[in-house]
């Protein structure tokens, strides 16, 4: 990312009045600190600044106080400050990094001819010095040693060399001496504090037990001595104890100087809420106090960890703005923003202006740019930057040489990376970290040669076996994929199993690759094996099941490879597993070569069912996607399938609409619609691609499709059929099954909505004005007759239903009293709804049509009135009913019920 250079000053209003630091209201700014328990969406209310005085400089039009612009805290040193601020007595708090040696006045190097075996002799061979996690807990937690004299010169000695273990050992000796005690200053407490705290981690029980011993001796604490104990809780990201710390420093009286405005700030920075730190930085020039370069930097520092270059931008140019000059650490954080946004360039000329600004760039800045260039492989830079801080005449540490080593593993030249870490322990003295561990170990595995990854690891568990519990579980890892793509399933299933058993549980990650592995490789043990550590693991529960039990790959490859070994039972046992998890659906592709599987198998129930799960999940993308020529080669088989189920699921609802009382299986009945619709689906793909010599398809399927369709109530998708067989018939110069008519018309009858009825009985009597259409593309059988009288029923129609009557009696089909009764309650269901609706005008013409198809059975179709055998009174009790009759009480006989039919008639 380019970003915009602001390298002029924008000659903001300073007002220069360089004075002394005037005097602070020691009531009024610690409120400014001890408020901070605020949540960062509230701001507090403003509580006075420092007292008034000669006005320092203008920013964003406050005036602030303050002292010089270049103080820093305790002794001169800014704890938080760049690697080369010093501490106390002058010793560097992050170690002497920048002393000149004249045994590092040559560079590596990198063009020597390998040794032999040079890994095994850098990595395997030399002695190693014992590894001590702590070695200042290791003595002063140890057993309890006795005292010696004291020894003053030792110990201001200690302090000077930075000696935290020898400084604290003699400090125990002077304590219990009365005579040495008294030289003690209160000079020599802080700067033991400043060793203290500036250990890593800080020891800031040892810092506080120093300043109880310092307050004993009748020293009075500093503000500068509160800070240090502040900034050990600030390296912890002890918020709580820093707050605890201020309020002690205000009832001491103390006020808190720009440093311990700058310690907070960082503070915020580390902990993440970079957004208070600006708040608390605005906080800070409204009452009054002004910043300082450390103040900017903290915040330039935080953006640039954020990843808001605009936000490093603002307040680069308002330092300039108020004429402060960039230090070291200015330029070490616009050089780290770059490199981190992948723009060298810009870097470089960075890392130029600071040198021209006689600025020395240390250690941590070449190493910062070095790898940049190393993460793109730009051995010749990396090279040429390690020179440059070879000649500056700074010590190279292992940050510098991993850039190296990093740049030579990412163009593969593993051999020269094992000749400079040869170079790095022999010459210069240092030790392979566990970061070029990893690098190095990442590099061989890329390489494909896991067996020399796993050297080094059982070299890094020697030499860092703190770091080694953060980063094996990545490495192990990265050895399992380099093993699983050399197919060699034995030695990535023991990797997985020793990672676990040296406490890294493998993720769900790790298990897919050696399973997928496994399955190239058709080791079907080695399948079930590690599908069964993973699938029945104890400690899985429903908590953790969904980030650590097996997913949607985990079930696609193990089915996968049993499916290459034509082990479909097994297969099928698995996908039916993955379908009860909740949220989980299998792939087209693996559903698919599932089909193909059972197709071989000839297993063509379980090929359907899969099929129609595979349709029902539409969120995979498989809705609109062939099976391809596997599956037509095999449609005829298909097509007897679904015939077969679509006349179970038919012969279901015949029963379940005869015996109302029978109650049908719900989930049974939407499998079997979900099978005959995906089979259906899939002999249209089929066909499409058909030949002169294919059979065409059955008009069955089409009409059980129809069928199942009105099953699941979707008379749109019904219709839709209907019009592809409309189409088969016009291209094969065939007849429309009368049964395939009739699912039409009882469909839409039970949709029993008027515009779609009316629809359906155009479709068909329309084409009563061409008898040959009509007879050549539709007929009739009984029971579609049936349903159209229904509809011309419910759609007021008595002409049509006359017309319908006459054609049925012209194909010998005659209508029963029991069919006409059902016709009557059809006309009296749609008188009732027009009432409910209050249409009465449409009431109106239902009751006359309901009369004019009475009167027409009266005249033409007597028997109708007569009741069948078995029907006994209930059938003219439902006549009266249906009809509008109401009988006077007494006057019915059996022989009277055509003489009260014939009283209905106009």
């Amino acid at each position: 990312m380019h970003c915009l250079l602001r390298t002029q000053r924008s000659g903001a209003a300073v007002i220069a009045a360089r004075c002394t630091r005037p005097t602070l209201d020691r009531s009024s700014s610690i409120q400014v600190l001890s408020r901070l328990e605020y949540t960062t969406s509230q701001r507090p209310p403003q509580a006075p600044g420092f007292a008034r005085g000669k006005v320092r400089v203008v920013y964003n039009g406050k005036k602030m106080y303050g002292g010089d612009r270049n103080d820093v805290g305790p002794s001169e040193n800014t704890i938080y400050g760049h690697r080369n601020d010093v501490g106390p007595s002058g010793n560097r708090m992050y170690g002497d990094r920048n002393d000149r040696h004249d045994r590092y006045d040559r560079a590596p190097r990198f063009d020597r001819a390998p040794k032999r075996n040079e890994l095994s002799t850098t990595f395997e061979r030399r002695e190693r010095p014992k590894v001590v996690e702590d070695p200042f807990d290791e003595v002063v937690r140890g057993p309890p040693r006795k005292v010696y004299p004291p020894d003053f010169a030792g110990f201001e000695k200690g302090l000077k060399e930075g000696d935290r273990v020898g400084a604290w050992l003699k400090f125990q000796d002077l304590i219990f001496d009365e005579t040495e005690r008294a030289q003690l200053k209160l000079s020599h407490f802080e700067d033991l504090m400043n060793l203290l705290v500036s250990h890593r981690p800080p020891k800031i029980d040892y810092a506080l037990q120093v300043f109880g011993m310092m307050k004993e001796q009748g020293f009075l604490p500093t503000t500068d001595m509160y800070n240090i104990l502040m900034t050990g809780y600030a390296r912890l990201g002890d918020l709580e104890g820093c707050r605890n710390v201020l309020r002690k420093l205000a009832a001491q009286g103390l006020a808190p100087n720009m440093h311990t405005y700058n310690l907070f700030m960082k503070m915020y920075v580390n902990i993440g809420q970079f957004d208070a730190a600006v708040k608390f930085f605005d906080r800070m020039i409204n009452e009054g106090v002004a910043p300082d370069v450390t103040s900017f930097n903290v915040l330039m520092g935080g953006a640039a960890d954020e990843g808001r270059a605009e936000m490093v931008w603002k307040y680069y140019q308002d330092m300039l703005d108020l004429t402060y000059e960039p230090n070291e650490r200015t330029f070490s954080i616009l050089i780290k923003m770059h490199v981190r946004h992948g723009d060298l360039e810009m870097a470089e000329k960075w890392f130029a202006d600071k040198k021209a600004r006689g600025l020395q760039p240390d250690a941590y800045d070449y190493s910062t740019i070095m790898s940049g260039f190393a993460k793109k492989a730009q051995l010749e830079k990396v090279q040429e930057y390690f020179e440059k801080l070879v000649e500056d005449k700074l010590e190279p540490d292992s940050h510098t040489f991993n850039s190296v080593i990093h740049a030579q593993a990412n163009l593969g030249d593993l051999d020269g990376a094992i000749r400079t870490v040869d170079d790095m322990v022999k010459t210069y003295k240092l030790q392979p970290d566990a970061v070029l561990y990893q690098t190095l170990a990442h590099a061989f595995c890329k390489a494909g040669r896991p067996l020399e990854a796993e050297q080094l690891i059982a070299a890094m568990k020697r030499a860092h076996p703190k770091h080694a519990k953060q980063i094996l579980p990545g490495l192990y890892r990265s050895i399992i994929t380099a093993y699983a793509k050399l197919l060699n399933v034995a030695d990535a299933t023991r990797v997985l199993l020793q990672s676990e058993t040296d406490g890294h549980p493998v993720s769900r990650v790790g298990y897919n690759i050696v399973l997928e592995a496994a399955a190239k490789a058709f080791q079907t043990d080695v399948l079930e094996d590690l599908w069964s550590r993973l699938r029945y693991s104890p400690q899985l529960s429903a908590a953790n099941y969904a980030t650590n039990g097996p997913n949607e790959i985990t079930y696609a490859t193990v089915i996968e490879g049993f499916i290459v070994v034509n082990n479909t039972k097994r297969a099928m046992e698995l996908y039916h597993d993955m379908l009860r998890q909740d949220r989980m659906e299998p792939s087209f592709e693996i559903c698919s070569a599932l089909i193909r599987a059972l197709i071989r198998a000839r297993e063509w129930k379980n090929a359907a069912f899969v099929l129609s799960r595979m349709r029902a999940g539409a969120g995979k993308g498989s809705e609109d996607r062939p099976l391809g020529k596997s599956f037509d080669d095999a449609s005829d088989q298909f097509t007897k399938l679904l015939i077969e189920t679509g006349q179970e699921l038919e012969n279901a609802a015949m029963v379940a609409e005869s015996t109302p009382d029978t109650l049908a299986d719900g989930t049974m009945v939407k499998q079997q619609c979900d099978i005959v619709l995906a089979l259906y689906k899939e002999l249209m793909f089929a066909s499409a691609n058909i030949t002169a010599t294919s059979s065409p398809l059955n008009p069955e399927v089409f009409r059980l499709a129809m069928e199942a369709h009105r099953q699941r109530r979707d008379p749109f998708n019904m219709v839709v059929v209907f019009v592809a067989l409309q189409q088969h018939a016009a291209s094969t110069q065939t007849q429309i099954p009368p049964q395939a008519i009739a699912t039409l018309l009882l469909g839409v009858r039970h949709l029993a909505q008027l515009k779609t009825a009316r629809a359906a009985i155009e479709m068909l009597t329309t084409q009563n004005q061409k008898p040959s259409a009509l007879q050549k593309q539709f007929t009739l059988n009984r029971p579609a007759y049936i349903h159209l009288l229904h509809l011309e029923a419910r759609c007021a129609l008595p002409d049509h239903m006359v017309g319908t009557v006459v054609d049925m009696r012209n194909e010998g089909h005659e209508i029963t009293p029991r069919e006409y009764v059902d016709l009557l309650r059809t006309f009296a269901d749609a008188i009732a709804g027009a009432v409910k609706s209050n249409s009465y005008e449409w009431k109106k013409q239902l009751t006359n049509a309901r009369a004019a198809f009475m009167a027409f059975v009266k005249d033409m179709q007597p028997h109708l009135l007569e009741r069948e055998d078995g029907d006994g009174t209930d059938f003219e009790n439902d006549v009266d009913e249906l009809s509008g009759f109401k009988p006077v009480r007494g006057a019915r006989s059996k022989g009277d019920f055509g003489k009260q039919m014939s009283a209905l008639i106009p």
